[in-house]
């Protein structure tokens, strides 16, 4: 299975990246929103892992949405899961668009 993780802070996407491949995930790490978001709508994926801050312009929210524009239909499905590293809390506005 391949996963994506758009992290900037080092320490964290290592930690991130070194448990998925523990568990046989092939993974690509990305360190900014712009760069994130092409990987993330321009290729397959099973998994992303995505920080909600992010720099390079683009937030995590946006590529979360973009994503979801892209691969949106079942002819063209996205990944299996999309997750987010950071600081959502249970009930923050971007927490509900993970259920």
């Amino acid at each position: 299975m391949r996963c994506l993780v758009i992290e900037d802070e080092a320490d964290t996407a290592r930690y991130i990246s070194n448990g998925l491949k523990e568990e046989g995930f092939t993974v690509v790490w990305s360190r900014d929103g712009l760069d994130g978001l092409n990987l993330a709508t321009g290729e397959r994926w099973d998994v992303v892992i995505l920080d909600r801050l992010l720099p390079g312009g683009i937030d995590g929210l946006s590529i979360l949405q973009a994503v979801r524009h892209s691969f949106g239909s079942d002819a063209c499905p996205g990944p299996k899961r999309v997750s987010q590293s950071g600081r959502a809390c249970p009930r923050s506005p971007q927490r509900r668009l993970f259920n």
